[in-house]
């Protein structure tokens, strides 16, 4: 990202049997396009660095719809 922020990814979220949050990106215009909101149910914070994130990687997560014990 240049500048170097924060990025709020937004996420479809969802607990597997073993209590892990596994998220999955929803297509947008980044964190600021609100549209997304509706198919999406948390944000991901991804630091200002490393810009590669790799599958299985912890970030935290802010939720703002129910995602646990769903």
């Amino acid at each position: 990202f240049k500048p170097a922020l924060t990025y709020f990814l937004q996420v479809k979220a969802q607990q597997q049997a073993d209590g892990q949050i596994w998220c999955k990106p929803v297509s947008g215009n980044g964190s600021g396009d609100f549209a997304n909101l509706l198919d999406a149910d948390a944000f991901l914070e991804l630091p200002p660095s490393p810009t590669h994130f790799q599958r299985g990687e912890v970030f935290p997560l802010i939720p703002y719809r129910k995602i646990f014990g769903a």
